[in-house]
């Protein structure tokens, strides 16, 4: 007779698994839950990003969106040599939400780690760049305003060091500034803008539409502390920029008409005098001045009524001056002679 090993398995050959206590018990239960909420995700993430029905998706994305116009380039005022009267100089205003100034994370590329800043050190860097007190860029940068100016016209140099601190917040406007390096040289005949950018007078007003040119638009997402986040997309339609204006007129003899009709103004107490001078054969106006021509970079500094050109705003009697047209025609029609007498 031979012994056998009396058998470990219950009756019927079934086996027993581990009591509900048991760590393989545990960990399985612990790995569904997971899968579970893996699933939960995954259906959520295709509910928000594929289906969406509520728009939820979409509506987040807007709030990421900053929309900025660009500001195309004013067109230049040339005389006819093509020397600059007018020209635009780019500038920006620098501007800021004061909500988002605080504190912030900051990649740290030496210490190959993400810091926090102290936000009153970049301001005081700020300052610096700005040309400006700490106590000065702190009234304008901390508060509750959406929207308060930092410094007005800053060079493109200056704008790259701002924006290069990365105060949370800041941002900058484009704005172009008038300049007219001749002075008061065809300040009549050229006007001059508002200080807001308004076309007021002259050619800045009469042809605004042809030298103002089209915005452009740049669309790209930021985080919550209103910085661009890197690497996402751009989209961009850029400005049209606007035309240039090329005159008939000489500067230098606008100048020197100027001058003389300033001292002949002067020499006989006159309240003004003018004088234009064309090109007999193209009809070209070389020179339209005036004894007193508003400075565009300043006008304020003329009185109103010679803000304008009097050779286009003042009448007067033509007297004899008006004989040249009638006798000009009669002559062109052949009905008279330059020897011809009349009593």
């Amino acid at each position: 007779m031979i012994d056998r090993p009396a058998s470990h398995l219950p009756r019927g050959g079934s086996t027993v698994g581990p009591a509900p206590g048991h760590p393989a018990v545990r960990t399985r239960i612990l790995l569904l839950l997971v899968f579970v909420l893996l699933g939960g995700f995954a259906l959520r993430l295709v509910y928000v990003q594929g289906i969406d029905p509520t728009g939820q998706a979409a509506a987040a994305m807007d709030q990421r969106l900053t929309h900025q116009e660009t500001l195309p380039q004013r067109g230049s005022i040339l005389d006819r040599d093509g020397d600059v009267l007018a020209a635009s100089v780019r500038r920006y205003d620098i501007v800021v939400d004061q909500r988002l100034v605080k504190d912030f994370n900051e990649w740290d590329r030496e210490a190959r780690e993400t810091v926090l800043v102290d936000v009153d050190s970049r301001l005081a860097s700020l300052a610096e760049v700005l040309g400006m007190s700490e106590e000065e860029v702190r009234e304008a940068t901390i508060g509750s305003r959406p929207y308060a100016v930092v410094r007005r016209s800053v060079t493109p140099e200056v704008r790259d060091k701002a924006m290069a601190l990365n105060v949370p917040g800041l941002l900058s406007e484009a704005v172009d500034r008038r300049t007219y390096p001749n002075g008061s040289v065809a300040g009549s005949i050229i006007g001059f803008m508002g200080g807001d950018g308004t076309a007021l007078e002259g050619l800045e007003l009469s042809q605004d539409d042809v030298m103002t040119g089209t915005p452009g638009t740049r669309t790209f997402e930021v985080g919550a502390d209103g910085i661009r986040i890197p690497n996402a997309p751009l989209e961009e339609v850029p400005a049209v920029d606007g035309a240039d204006l090329r005159l008939t007129v000489d500067k230098d003899a606008q100048w020197f008409a100027q001058e003389t009709l300033g001292a002949l103004a002067a020499e006989y107490e006159a309240e003004w005098a003018n004088a234009v001078v064309m090109d007999v054969k193209t009809g070209d106006v070389i020179v339209m001045a005036d004894s007193t021509t508003v400075d565009p970079a300043d006008p304020d500094a003329t009185e109103g009524n010679f803000r304008t050109s009097t050779v286009m705003s003042t009448p007067y009697e033509p007297g004899s001056t008006g004989k040249a047209l009638p006798i000009a025609a009669a002559v062109d029609a052949g009905k008279v002679t330059a020897t011809d007498g009349f009593t």
